[in-house]
């Protein structure tokens, strides 16, 4: 199948072909074969059930009233129905590939008792002693049927400690590349300025959404501490609440069933191909 790599995966190609050949009637049977390979990666329920309304033609009839459209002269219609499937390639590229969930804060605030409760199982080592988590420990899990992947990250402070400042480095570098940051802070502990500073800094390092969490209420139930969701990832209270806040984040608008969700870069680049040529006029002749 030209165009896409079966070794690499659905978002990695070859230079693809021409948004005007991409109409012309090949498109229609690519498509069921690249779901075909995109199924083989979901990793959850949710993500297989989207694709396979691909494979059985939600893009390709997308497709097919876009070009019907340009065919009748509508072009402002198509260009509409364009925009509406651009805007769902995100959550494309996310079918096969996990979303990254950076979970940060200083020491010993709970980060590895929290990515525990949240995969169900002991995935990471938890230390009472703080900065002993200096490696990247990741772990695969689903929020709301969505696949992510969990980042637990060295406590961040300022240290002489060069083993535990390269934890530190490597935990700004998850934050920077994570799609969303769960910014951990500890009940019981008194307000910290740097760890408050770097909070704040948060904004400026993260390219993705931050939800602030407070940790450890069951310890300190009056505690004042102010965050977006409080909890305790000891018993489990309040970890609904920090679930269904994390995925509207990572999908704030998830598509109905049976609505068409482009998957490829192929097919990303084609459809904004289109959408340039429509925004100059440049429609394709109809068939």
């Amino acid at each position: 199948m030209a165009g896409l790599s079966r070794r690499s995966g659905s978002w990695r190609r070859s230079k693809p072909q021409s948004w005007q050949d991409w109409l012309a009637g090949e498109e229609h049977d690519q498509i069921a074969l690249e779901a075909d390979l995109a199924l083989a990666r979901a990793a959850t329920r949710r993500t297989a059930a989207i694709l396979l309304d691909q494979r059985e033609g939600a893009l390709r009839r997308a497709i097919a009233a876009i070009e019907a459209d340009i065919a009748a002269g509508a072009l402002s219609a198509a260009q509409r129905q364009l925009d509406e499937l651009l805007a769902r390639v995100p959550l494309g590229r996310r079918l096969t590939e996990p979303w990254l969930v950076a979970i940060a804060g200083p020491p010993n605030v709970g980060k590895s008792s929290l990515i525990n409760a949240l995969v169900g199982y002991e995935r990471a080592i938890v230390y009472h002693q703080a900065g002993t988590t200096r490696d990247v420990l990741t772990a695969d899990a689903a929020i709301d049927g969505w696949p992510v992947r969990l980042i637990d990250a060295a406590g961040i402070r300022a240290t002489l400690d060069p083993l535990e400042a390269e934890g530190v480095a490597r935990a700004r570098q998850q934050i920077a590349r994570a799609d969303l940051v769960l910014w951990i802070s500890d009940a019981t502990a008194p307000d910290d300025p740097a760890d408050r500073s770097f909070a704040f800094e948060l904004e400026r390092l993260s390219a993705g959404a931050v939800i602030r969490v407070v940790n450890k209420i069951d310890l300190a139930p009056t505690s004042a501490a102010a965050g977006d969701v409080r909890l305790s990832a000891r018993t489990g209270e309040g970890l609904d609440r920090l679930l269904e806040l994390a995925a509207r984040r990572l999908v704030p608008n998830p598509p109905p069933p049976g609505a068409a969700v482009p998957f490829t870069a192929r097919q990303a680049c084609m459809l904004e191909g289109l959408r340039q040529g429509l925004g100059r006029g440049a429609a394709p002749a109809a068939r």
